[in-house]
């Protein structure tokens, strides 16, 4: 083991030097640091996946990292490899939650996620576990992280409800009447625009991995919460992972279970004792006076599975009015959907999306003001994110492989979901000169639709050093007559299009 800590300072390669962690983290040395830095490594190499596939193989091998100082954290399940729970130890409530939040930021970006958000102008207390704030949407998390010792009613008291508790609480002190700061961990605090909010998503995350059942949507004063253990957090996100993507699943999966309470039973039948089984009978009748219940046998990611093959809903038959109860027998459904002609062919889409992915951590997020074009790719979903990535390559390739002396080009590109000006140029082009052509470019759009486009956004590449410009405009006054000619002559002057077209209303 000592020649492994020695290799830690010597090793270049991310894939071994990961790897190296992971074994001293297994042999207990340095514990707790090493399976961190284990764990960081396994995020960072995902980053640089491709498909779905790819990095789905690659981060299961966190489930063999242990980050705690007593009991390994993660555990299979019908030897699938997949974590499920994070066990008692000194600090497990603050693992727990940092283990929620690194998910949360691989998948949203940790620049819309708020890890343990103070009042900072009132109590100074701790609002939510996490919230995640993006454009009109706000996510309240709350982790529980509590030992099972067999007694589910008491369990389930002590998580579920005090879960509850806590939402309504933090969902009081933010949309209050009084204004409300939050402080990022990596920028200044800000005003919690609660105007702008219209979406909200109660999420309780029980990481005891013991619990072979669970009651997975409550309903209390016209609100809903989501209830998921570990593996159903973990897994949705993984699959999941861009924020429209998952809040769709999200509202789709409480339009499912908003009929009855519903219960999910995602381990196998002979996981289950029969204290568990005994105890399951008594929450559901106790749960559904009337004898109305939604029962799901199978794993959240078996649920993704069937939401996915029916074209990203779930089937309208099972909300039917006549329904008056569920049994969803899903086991198994995901490991035959990965398997499935539909499984690949859908990986195959969505390759070239992360390239927006990619785009945005590792050069736009860091520029000034790069959060509010982040913001305009961050709103596609996975599927949105690859049309618009294939255009952009598509079109670069076909410049930078075609006449060498087009020193520079520019095109309006236009799709439901988002306004964009696609530029090429050439490696040597005057820095200067582009940056005053992007932002001629970005009011030209306005101009060509009749300033009926709000947001436009600008994304250039170079030949081939893969140098990138960024634009962004949006519209908060309009023009003045007079700058709309003045306008009209500048990009007269300059050979470009002046005649106006709805290009998107």
């Amino acid at each position: 083991m000592d020649v492994f800590k020695e290799l830690t300072t010597d090793t270049i390669n991310p894939y071994i030097k990961t790897l190296i962690f992971d074994i001293l983290q297994v042999n207990k040395r340095n514990k707790f640091n090493n399976a961190r830095l284990a764990i960081a490594g396994y995020l960072a190499l995902g980053e640089y996946r491709n498909s779905l596939i790819e990095k789905r193989d690659l981060h299961r091998a966190l489930h063999l990292v242990v980050i705690f100082k007593t009991k390994p954290a993660y555990k299979t399940i019908n030897d699938k490899q997949r974590m499920t729970t994070i066990d008692n130890a000194n600090d497990k409530g603050k693992s727990g939650e940092d283990f929620v939040n690194q998910i949360a930021f691989s998948s949203f970006l940790k620049h819309w996620c708020f890890p343990g958000p103070l009042d900072i102008i009132g109590d100074n207390k701790e609002i939510c576990d996490l919230l995640v704030v993006f454009d009109h949407v706000c996510m309240i998390v709350s982790v529980k992280n509590y030992s099972f010792k067999g007694d589910y009613e008491r369990y389930f008291k002590k998580t579920i409800e005090k879960a509850i508790r806590q939402i309504d609480g933090a969902e009081r002190k933010l949309f209050r009447d009084k204004a409300l700061l939050l402080k990022h961990p990596d920028r200044d605090a800000e005003l919690f625009e609660k105007e702008n909010i219209k979406e909200i998503y109660r999420i309780i995350i029980n990481l005891n991995g013991d619990v072979k059942y669970y009651q997975t949507s409550h309903f209390k004063d016209g609100k809903n919460y989501t209830i998921m253990d570990a593996t159903a957090w973990y897994t949705s996100m993984e699959e999941l992972n861009t924020l429209p993507d998952v809040t769709a699943y999200l509202t789709a999966r409480c339009k499912l279970f908003n009929k009855y309470p519903a219960f999910v039973f995602p381990r196998s039948e002979y996981d289950i004792s029969t204290n568990d089984k005994i105890s399951a009978q008594a929450e559901i009748e106790t749960a559904s006076a009337d004898g109305k219940i939604t029962l799901v046998l199978g794993s959240e990611l078996d649920l993704i599975a069937q939401y996915i093959l029916n074209a990203f809903k779930f089937p309208e038959n099972l909300n039917h009015n006549e329904v008056n109860g569920l049994l969803l027998k899903l086991d198994g459904q995901w490991d035959k959907f990965l398997k499935s002609k539909i499984s690949t062919q859908k990986d195959e889409y969505e390759k070239e999306s992360y390239f927006i992915d990619r785009l945005v951590k590792q050069f736009l997020i860091h520029t000034e003001n790069g959060n509010h074009l982040t913001g305009m790719f961050f709103r596609l979903n996975r599927l949105e994110r690859a049309e618009f990535a294939r255009a952009f390559l598509n079109y670069h390739e076909g410049y930078a492989m075609g006449d060498i002396n087009i020193k520079l080009n520019r095109s309006h590109f236009v799709l439901p979901f988002i306004n964009m000006v696609f530029i090429y140029h050439d490696d040597d082009y005057p820095r200067e000169q582009l940056t005053e052509i992007v932002n001629m470019s970005l009011h030209h759009h306005h101009y060509l639709n009749n300033f009926k486009c709000k947001e436009v956004g600008a994304l250039g590449m170079s030949r081939t050093t893969g140098d990138f410009t960024f634009g962004y405009s949006k519209l908060i006054e309009p023009y003045t007559q007079e700058e709309i000619n003045e306008m009209k002559e500048s990009f007269r002057s300059l050979g470009w299009q002046i005649e106006q077209l709805t290009i998107r209303n």
